[in-house]
C-alpha cells in the first residue's frame, strides 16, 4: 500500500545513465512518488525551473554540466534554491561528501543504490524541504513582524560609552534609528572594525566567540546555503555532538525566530558568534576548496563546455611547469572566468601574497574590488601559467611585464579578456584581467542624465558638425555614452564610421573598425581613411596624441560631426589638455559643441534602501559639498523635519552590500558664445568653470548631490568618485 504522505510528492531524477534512471523510477513510483527524469545536467536544470519538484536526486559524474555545476546553478536561482538535492555518486569519500555540501546539496548517497537507504534519505529530505519551503514563505512575506526587545535599545545605549562625547553626539540620532538587523552598519560612523562590534555583542549577551571555525564540524545541509550566506549563519556539531549555530548578529530577531521555529534552536546556549568577515570568508574558501578537488576529467569537460577558450595559437613547448596544469587547475580557472562574468565584474585581480599566504582572487564589481577566492599557495604557479598559456604569453618569463589577450565564449556569448602580468617582489607575479564583453547600446534616456543635462546633451549631439568630447577616467562609461549618442542619431540617411580599441558595443548601421597599433593602424590612420570614405559622423575611441586631435578638429571644421574621448578629471580641465597638445585655441573653440565629463558611482539597492532623517550637520556638509551659493540658486531643499535621505541596508538581492549596479554622474559644458570666447583667451580651469556655471553647467559634485537627494546613491559613493 502506498503511504498517504507520498501521494503529492514529486521527485526529479537527473542521471546520464538510463539504467539508473529506470531503477530510480521503478523504486520511487513503487513507493508512491511522482517522478520526473532528465538525462543530463542542463535538462535537469530546465525541469527543476519549470516543474518545481519537491526533491532532486542527482548524479555527480555527468558530461557537459556535472552535478556540482548543476547544483551550484540551482542554488543561484531564487525559484529553485530551496529544493533539497541528494547527490548520487560512486565517489563516496570524505572529500566528495564535503564538496556536495559546499555547493548546497542537502545529502549524499553512494552508489550502488540500496532501496531501503534511498527511501530513508528521501523521507528525511522531504521533511527538510518542508522546512525550507516554510523559510521561503517567511522570506517572501519579509518574515513575521518581530518586535525588537528593549535589550537592543540597552545595547545601543551602551555603545555610546565606547566613543568620545563629541562623536557620541554625532551618532546618537543614527543609533536611535538603527534597526536590529543593521547593527554592523554603525561600525563605520563609529570608526571601529566589525570584529570589535562582534566582541561587544558577545560581552553584552554573554554569547561565546569562536576564534576559528572548524570546517569539518559544519552541517551545511541543515540550512539552505543561499540563506546561510545571506544571513551569515551556519549550523554545526558542537563539542557535545549537538546541533548549534554560528552567526554574527543575534539581534536580528527575524533570523533568531526562524532558527527557533524552523531549525531547532532552543536557547542562546546553542549559539556562538563570529565576525561577519569570518563567516563570509568561510563560504569563499569552501567554494575554492571544492573546485580544487573536483574530479578532473568530468569537471574539465563541463567547464570547457561552459567556457570555450580559443587556444589555436598556444606555444607547443610549455616545459615542465605545464605538468602542474592538470584538469583541476583548468577547471578552476574556467570557473573563475565564468563566475566573474556572471557577477558583472569588470576586472579580475589575481594577487600573489608573500610566502605562505594564499593566492587571492578579487572581482571589481560596480567599481569596487571584492574578495572572491582564496586559493592555496601551492596552486599559484600552475594558475599563473594556465592564464599565460591561453593568453599566448611566455610562461618562462617572470622578470618583465607582459600583455596579452584571449577570447572566450561564455554560454555562446563572445567575451574578450585583456591580460596584464606584472612581476612583484619575492619572484611573484600579479595578473589583472579586464573583461570586455560585447554589449548592446542603451538609449540616452537610460544613461542616468538629469533632466537639465539630458536636454543639453541631446541638443549638442544633433548638430550637423563640430566636436563632442566625453571625458573621464578609465572605466567611467565613456564608450557607453558615445554609443548612446550614436544610436540616437543613427538613421539610414547618415553614414557613421567608428574607430575603437576594442569594439565593445556593436550597432547595426555603423561602420565599425578595430584599430591595431601592432601593424601601425592607429586612431589617426583610421581617421584619415574615414575622411576619404564620405562620412557624416565619425567616432574616434580616444584622442591619444596631438596628431589625432589635430585631424579630429580638421574633420569637424570641414562639415563632419566628430565624437571622441579623453582621460581628464573635469570638463573644464579638458580645454587645458587640448591646448597643451598644441592645438590652436581658436580652431578648438570654433569646432567645439560641448564636453561631457562623467563618473560611475554605485547605486543604492532598490530592494532594501532605507529612508532616514539626517541631522543638521549632515545636511550642512551636503550643501557645502554642492556649493552653498549655487545650492540656493538651484533651489535645493532647505532643512526641515521632513527632509529625507536614503541609506544602504543589504539584502539577498545585493548580496548584503546595500548597492546594486551603477549610475552616471555628469557635468556638461555647452559651447555657448561666452564659453567659446573664454576658451580663445586660454583661461585656467577655475575661471572656465565659473563661466560654464554661469552658462548653466552643473559640476560633477552638484549632479552627485542631486542624485543623493533623489535617493539614487549616497554621499559615501559620490565623494569616492568626485574630487
Amino acid at each position: 500500500m502506498v503511504p498517504k504522505e507520498t501521494n503529492n510528492v514529486t521527485i526529479l531524477c537527473i542521471d546520464d545513465d538510463p539504467d539508473v534512471l529506470n531503477l530510480l523510477q521503478k523504486i520511487l513510483t513503487g513507493a508512491g512518488y511522482s517522478v520526473i527524469v532528465a538525462g543530463d545536467g542542463k535538462k535537469g536544470i530546465d525541469e527543476a525551473q519549470s516543474r518545481r519538484p519537491d526533491l532532486i536526486l542527482m548524479d555527480v559524474m555527468m558530461p557537459e554540466i556535472d552535478g556540482y555545476v548543476a547544483c551550484f546553478e540551482l542554488q543561484a536561482n531564487p525559484e529553485t534554491k530551496f529544493i533539497p538535492v541528494i547527490f548520487l555518486t560512486a565517489l563516496d569519500d570524505e572529500v566528495n561528501r564535503a564538496k556536495a555540501f559546499a555547493v548546497g546539496a542537502a545529502d549524499h548517497l553512494a552508489k550502488p543504490i540500496r532501496k531501503d537507504i534511498l527511501l530513508k534519505k528521501i523521507d528525511e529530505q522531504i521533511k527538510t524541504g518542508s522546512r525550507w519551503q516554510k523559510l521561503k514563505t517567511r522570506i517572501a512575506a519579509k518574515g513575521e513582524i518581530v518586535q525588537p526587545p528593549a535589550i537592543f535599545s540597552q545595547f545601543k545605549q551602551s555603545l555610546l560609552n565606547f566613543v568620545e562625547p563629541a562623536q557620541a553626539a554625532r551618532i546618537r540620532d543614527r543609533l536611535s534609528a538603527l534597526a536590529p538587523q543593521d547593527i554592523y552598519n554603525i561600525c563605520e560612523p563609529m570608526g571601529v572594525p566589525q570584529r570589535q562590534m562582534t566582541g561587544w555583542i558577545s560581552e553584552f549577551l554573554s554569547i561565546p566567540i569562536i576564534a576559528k571555525i572548524d570546517r569539518e564540524s559544519l552541517l551545511l545541509g541543515v540550512i539552505p546555503v543561499s540563506f546561510a550566506r545571506e544571513n551569515r549563519v551556519v549550523a554545526r556539531l558542537d563539542e557535545k555532538n549537538e546541533r548549534s549555530f554560528i552567526l554574527c548578529n543575534p539581534f536580528d530577531w527575524s533570523l533568531m525566530d526562524a532558527l527557533k521555529k524552523l531549525f531547532g534552536l532552543k536557547s542562546n546556549a546553542g549559539l556562538s558568534l563570529a565576525a561577519p568577515e569570518d563567516i563570509d570568508a568561510l563560504f569563499q574558501q569552501s567554494e575554492v576548496e571544492t573546485l580544487m578537488k573536483l574530479p578532473g576529467e568530468t569537471q574539465t569537460e563541463s567547464a570547457e563546455k561552459m567556457l570555450a577558450i580559443d587556444e589555436a595559437e598556444q606555444q607547443e613547448d610549455e616545459g615542465e611547469i605545464t605538468q602542474e596544469i592538470n584538469s583541476e587547475v583548468i577547471a578552476l580557472v574556467n570557473r573563475i572566468l565564468v563566475d566573474a562574468y556572471n557577477k558583472r565584474a569588470s576586472d579580475i585581480h589575481f594577487d600573489s601574497g608573500f610566502r605562505g599566504q594564499p593566492f587571492k582572487v578579487r572581482f571589481r564589481i560596480d567599481g569596487v574590488c571584492q574578495s572572491a577566492y582564496f586559493i592555496p599557495e601551492k596552486s599559484k604557479r600552475a594558475i599563473i601559467s594556465r592564464i599565460k598559456i591561453i593568453s599566448n604569453l611566455d610562461i618562462s618569463e617572470h622578470r618583465k611585464p607582459q600583455s596579452g589577450k584571449f577570447m572566450v565564449r561564455v554560454r555562446g556569448e563572445k567575451v574578450e579578456f585583456r591580460v596584464e602580468v606584472t612581476p612583484t617582489v619575492e619572484n611573484n607575479e600579479n595578473i589583472v584581467l579586464r573583461i570586455l564583453a560585447k554589449s548592446k547600446p542603451v538609449t540616452i534616456r537610460e544613461l542616468g542624465l538629469s533632466t537639465h543635462n539630458l536636454e543639453a546633451f541631446e541638443n549638442m549631439i544633433t548638430k550637423p558638425q563640430g566636436v563632442v568630447l566625453c571625458v573621464g577616467p578609465t572605466g567611467s562609461g565613456k564608450t557607453t555614452t558615445l554609443h548612446s549618442a550614436l544610436g540616437h542619431i543613427n538613421k539610414p540617411e547618415i553614414t557613421i564610421w567608428t574607430a575603437e580599441d576594442p569594439v565593445e558595443i556593436q550597432q547595426p548601421g555603423l561602420k565599425q573598425v578595430q584599430v591595431n597599433r601592432k601593424i601601425g593602424f592607429t586612431f589617426s590612420e583610421a581617421l584619415r581613411s574615414f575622411l576619404r570614405a564620405d562620412p557624416d559622423v565619425i567616432m574616434i575611441g580616444e584622442m591619444r596624441d596631438a596628431e589625432t586631435a589635430k585631424i579630429t578638429l580638421e574633420a569637424s571644421l570641414t562639415g563632419h560631426l566628430v565624437f571622441s574621448t579623453l582621460h581628464t578629471n573635469s570638463a573644464a580641465e579638458t580645454v587645458t589638455r587640448i591646448i597643451d597638445m598644441g592645438i590652436p585655441v581658436y580652431n578648438f573653440a570654433d569646432a567645439l559643441l560641448g564636453i561631457i565629463a562623467q563618473r560611475l558611482t554605485r547605486r543604492l539597492c532598490e530592494k532594501c534602501k532605507k529612508p532616514y532623517h539626517p541631522d543638521f550637520e549632515e545636511y550642512e556638509n551636503l550643501i557645502h559639498y554642492y556649493d552653498p551659493v549655487w545650492a540656493k540658486k538651484h533651489g535645493l531643499p532647505e532643512y526641515s523635519p521632513d527632509f529625507t535621505l536614503w541609506m544602504r541596508q543589504g539584502c539577498s538581492y545585493c548580496e548584503g552590500k546595500g548597492y546594486y549596479g551603477r549610475v552616471g554622474i555628469h557635468e556638461i559644458i555647452t559651447a555657448t558664445a561666452a564659453v567659446k570666447k573664454a576658451i580663445k583667451q586660454s583661461p585656467d580651469v577655475d575661471d572656465l568653470t565659473q563661466i560654464a556655471l554661469q552658462e548653466g553647467m552643473r559640476t560633477l559634485r552638484m549632479d552627485g548631490v542631486t542624485k543623493i537627494l533623489q535617493g539614487i546613491t549616497d554621499y559615501e559613493q559620490v565623494s569616492r568618485v568626485c574630487l
